[in-house]
């Protein structure tokens, strides 16, 4: 996972540091969801801006949103709560076992694609490399064939 540092400047644009170009919001989504990490930082007072951000990246996505009304009340009461490192260790914990799971199954689903491929392959081998093989058989049978007349040819 790549850390990449993207400024904020006052007019409102994101620097990618990395790329060295202006990107949307929509664009530091993509970033972060190809598995990099980002922090955000406000260029003129060089504090750091990422959750602020971040929550502006997930209000902006309102249509697809995995936020309910019921979860972001539920979110809203718990703010003040005593508990709330325990919640935030919670949610992350459960956030990665989401994630682990979810990649172990796109591991074994690719594994179940590649035996699938495979099982595939004759076919693929009966076109191309079958026939290459039956007529690599037959020369060497007419070299056998040779060999054997001319060992006859040489005995008579």
């Amino acid at each position: 996972m790549k850390k990449i540092i993207i400024k904020k400047y006052v007019n409102r644009r994101l620097y990618h540091t990395i790329e060295k170009k202006y990107i949307t919001l929509e664009e530091l989504a993509q970033v972060i969801q190809a598995g990099n990490f980002v922090e955000v930082i406000d260029n003129q007072s060089k504090k750091d801006i990422t959750q602020d951000t971040l929550l502006q990246i997930i209000l902006n996505e309102k249509k697809d949103s995995i936020f309910s009304t019921k979860l972001l009340h539920q979110l809203i009461k718990l703010q003040k709560d005593d508990n709330q490192e325990f919640l935030q260790f919670y949610l992350n914990a459960s956030l990665d076992s989401y994630i682990k799971l979810k990649e172990n199954m796109q591991q074994q689903f690719n594994m179940l694609s590649g035996w699938m491929n495979l099982a595939q392959m004759p076919n693929h081998f009966t076109n191309n490399a079958w026939e290459q093989l039956q007529n690599t058989l037959k020369q060497y049978e007419k070299k056998i064939t040779d060999l054997e007349e001319k060992l006859k040819g040489g005995h008579e």
